[in-house]
């Protein structure tokens, strides 16, 4: 994989909306989020309660486990189901 671009996007963190800044990769792959952008808003993983917290936020979230294993954040508001790209 490698890294072709950076795109800011939308986004919602615990009911915060901001912009959130992503690699593009040249492969099909999920939206990551860099460790650059957790580090700043100081993330901490709890992977035993599948919960993020966000220090500079104020805000602990949960997240979703995936079939996979991994564990996946929501990046909109709740009860939202995402957009059109046209």
């Amino acid at each position: 994989m490698t890294c072709t671009g950076r795109l800011t996007l939308p986004a919602t963190i615990g009911g915060i909306e901001g912009d959130l800044t992503i690699n593009v990769l040249d492969t099909q792959a999920p939206m990551l989020v860099g460790v650059d952008v957790l580090t700043r808003l100081g993330a901490v993983i709890d992977c035993q309660a599948a919960t993020i917290k966000f220090k500079k936020l104020g805000k602990t979230i949960p997240l979703v486990r995936l079939e996979s294993g991994h564990l996946a954040m929501p990046l909109l508001p709740s009860g939202h189901h995402g957009f059109a790209v046209e």
